[in-house]
């Protein structure tokens, strides 16, 4: 976008941020590849954004963020651990998870641009249900103030997201277990 005078900045760190997976690849830190890969969809998010650029990407990782949120404020050893304030943070943060959510399940997807067959397009409603589901009955949890459920509902919201985002890369090598 030429009329951006941040677009080259923006992908000159989104550069940075593949070089730095790369040596730390090199250097057998997975984690650390990772993380540095994860800016890269901020980045991105951000400067399309600024550019009025829908992606429908992008409202998964804004969901991403706050769904993050949520699982690190309930990842406690006890339920009994959790206190009122963050009770309070986790009823806030799922109003805006839910919300999100909303988003992506009414922004417009086009299946063939991201190269989905029926049956990945099965999979995809199927799991939009089941994250739709899991927010409720995180929702539920936090309107009865049941800590255990709290914790419980809190963490089930991730694995079914990290299912839909996967749906979305091509993954040839799984590596070995």
């Amino acid at each position: 976008v030429p009329s951006d005078g941040q677009w080259q900045q923006d992908f000159d760190r989104v550069g940075k941020a593949i070089s730095d997976a790369a040596q730390h690849l090199a250097d057998g830190e997975q984690l650390e590849a990772h993380e540095s890969l994860e800016a890269i969809r901020e980045i991105l998010l951000v400067s399309r954004r600024r550019n009025d650029m829908d992606y429908y990407l992008d409202h998964l990782t804004e969901f991403h963020d706050t769904m993050e949120e949520i699982v690190l404020a309930v990842k406690v050893e006890q339920p009994s651990e959790l206190s009122q304030d963050t009770i309070k943070q986790v009823e806030t943060l799922a109003g805006k998870a839910v919300e999100q959510w909303k988003q992506v399940k009414s922004s417009p997807f086009k299946p063939d641009r991201f190269g989905f067959d029926a049956k990945k397009l099965a999979k995809r409603q199927q799991l939009l249900q089941a994250e739709t589901e899991a927010l409720e009955k995180l929702q539920q949890a936090l309107a009865a103030k049941d800590k255990a459920q709290i914790v419980k509902t809190g963490t089930a919201i991730k694995p079914l997201f990290a299912q839909s985002f996967m749906l979305f890369g091509a993954f040839p090598n799984p590596p070995k277990k």
